[in-house]
């Protein structure tokens, strides 16, 4: 057939050009994480997953993969049910959202906490002087956090950043939010504007 003389021409072209300069491909390796009861949901530059257990693992913390082995890191302190991972830095550090059964949102929904896990434990990051519910959006390679706190019913966000143990409030509620952090500390907002505040050049209360 036509279309097999095709094919089988294109492949020999394609052979000829690799005998002819054959160019350094990466090596690629899989690892079935399903087998070691991780669900991934977010990975760094380093290979580094986090996820949550699955396929038989029991295990309502957050599940950590490095060096072809899976890490329970359990849950932020406070009687929290379970932890959403939304991100992970290069240095290992995550962040996510836990939730509290003991506290119903809207809709009958588990209203969220944002924290971080550093390497070391877990911090539950404080934004009650901005309101509740609060969520992550992100983490930079410099440990600085940034999410939204939610504002019921009227449904505006307002933007915060978290570093060194401090919250900073970016904006004033909106019905936009801050979705991304860049390595030089630039927030971006879903939204027609876009803010840039650079976290370390933020003057903040003594």
């Amino acid at each position: 057939m036509q279309v097999k003389k095709t094919l089988l021409c294109a492949v020999l072209l394609l052979q000829g050009v690799h005998a002819a300069a054959a160019p350094d491909f990466p090596a690629y390796s899989v690892t079935d994480l399903k087998a070691l009861g991780i669900w991934p949901v977010v990975m760094n530059q380093k290979g580094e997953v986090v996820g949550l257990a699955c396929c038989g693992r029991q295990s309502a913390g957050v599940q950590f993969y490095a060096s072809a082995e899976v890490r329970d890191l359990g849950l932020p302190a406070g009687g929290y049910a379970n932890f959403s991972p939304v991100a992970i830095n290069d240095s290992g550090w995550i962040v996510g959202n836990a939730r509290k059964p003991s506290l119903p949102g809207p809709n009958n929904e588990q209203f969220s906490d944002a924290a971080l896990y550093d390497g070391g434990g877990w911090t539950v990051i404080d934004t009650s002087s901005l309101g509740h519910p609060t969520h992550v959006s992100g983490i930079n390679n410099a440990g600085q956090v940034i999410g939204n706190t939610e504002h019921w019913p009227v449904l505006t966000r307002t933007p915060w950043l978290y570093e060194h143990g401090l919250v900073v409030q970016l904006t004033q509620a909106s019905d936009s939010a801050a979705s991304d952090i860049s390595e030089g500390g630039q927030v971006g907002r879903q939204a027609r504007h876009e803010v840039r505040a650079r976290a370390r050049g933020l003057q903040r209360a003594a």
